[in-house]
């Protein structure tokens, strides 16, 4: 819900609790301004402790367990689950409604259900259906995974890490790899660095990554103009539709100029055609017949030349010029005002 129509409704109702459209943890009480809210939350809303979740029930911040979020065992045979409150996750995009799937899982008994907390030191392992010292992957990222000895910010999952990006965890080797080491199987992979978990969860409520970051989505392997920064100087390296590297031209030391992306490298103004963001001082070779031509912003050290309706730049010897008379370089150019 937008800011304006949840400030519309507690100008309506003063005193309304209702909660949050997308996360479980949320919710908003209308009598709660700014001064009664953290910095990082919008007017009126309201953050349940963490293993906490709003009830819709009973108005307030419960036990996931007492709020009615564990997880049923009809039609399932005994033994041991993962708790399934992912569904948020896949459909509803609440990535930090998923329950206690690291540090926790459900036992079904008769049909009842009941819940089950490891040990210290332990992370559930869902092969074996039950907890297990180390590191283990989880079905829902190729990148997360169960770490029994890591704690985050209130409000992210219990024992739920994340790979750097864009390295995603191994169930081989039960770390943090390069991506292209492995295949993840049936778990999905994330290609955008804001789309990662730890990313989604700090921009979650005011932050907007993808305004100031960017993605390799739909762009080939190896060198791209900056999808963000353009135009300018700025480029990225992708592999597989990830970013791996990005980088600064620099200036072409050669033509005094100043290098931008164009053509898959760094290449300077005057080798980029002027149609380009009005960025390159390439001249246009159409309707001029084929030869050599003075740049029109350029000094006589260089020249561009028409073959077959392209443009190219061409910088002339060390102490010469190009010559508009003779459309050379030499030692003795004479060398005036642009002829195009």
């Amino acid at each position: 819900m937008r800011v304006s129509k949840v400030q519309a409704v507690c100008r309506d109702h003063p005193s309304l609790v209702f909660p949050h459209a997308d996360e479980c943890q949320l919710y908003y009480n209308c009598s709660l301004t700014y001064s009664d809210v953290p910095p990082h939350l919008e007017q009126h809303m309201v953050e349940c402790p963490y293993l906490s979740l709003f009830s819709t029930k009973s108005l307030r911040c419960e036990n996931f367990i007492d709020g009615g979020f564990l997880s049923s065992c009809e039609g399932k045979e005994d033994g041991n689950y993962r708790f399934e409150h992912d569904s948020y996750y896949r459909q509803q995009g609440d990535y930090f409604g998923v329950g206690r799937q690291c540090d926790a899982y459900y036992r079904c008994q008769r049909g009842v259900a009941s819940a089950v907390k490891c040990p210290n030191g332990t992370v559930f392992e869902l092969v074996i259906r039950s907890c297990k010292p180390g590191n283990h992957a989880i079905e829902l990222g190729c990148q997360l995974y169960c770490n029994p000895n890591f704690r985050m910010w209130n409000g992210f999952p219990n024992n739920l890490a994340e790979c750097l990006y864009p390295e995603q965890f191994s169930d081989v080797t039960h770390r943090c790899e390069n991506f292209t080491k492995f295949t993840c199987g049936s778990r999905p992979q994330v290609k955008n660095y804001c789309k990662y978990w730890v990313q989604l969860f700090m921009n979650r409520h005011m932050g907007n990554c993808q305004a100031y970051l960017f993605s390799c989505a739909g762009l080939p392997d190896g060198f791209n103009e900056h999808p963000v920064k353009r135009p300018g100087p700025y480029y990225i390296i992708c592999l597989q539709e990830r970013v791996i590297a990005e980088g600064t031209c620099p200036r072409d030391t050669e033509w005094q100029a100043q290098m931008f992306p164009y053509n898959g490298k760094c290449t300077h103004r005057f080798a980029i055609p002027t149609s380009w963001f009005n960025i390159g001082l390439l001249p246009d070779c159409a309707g001029k017949a084929d030869g050599h031509y003075q740049y029109p912003t350029r000094p006589c050290d260089a020249y561009y030349k028409c073959e077959g309706g392209v443009a190219t730049a061409v910088k002339c010897p060390p102490n010469t010029n190009f010559d508009t008379a003779t459309r050379v370089c030499s030692v003795s150019a004479s060398c005036s005002s642009a002829q195009l």
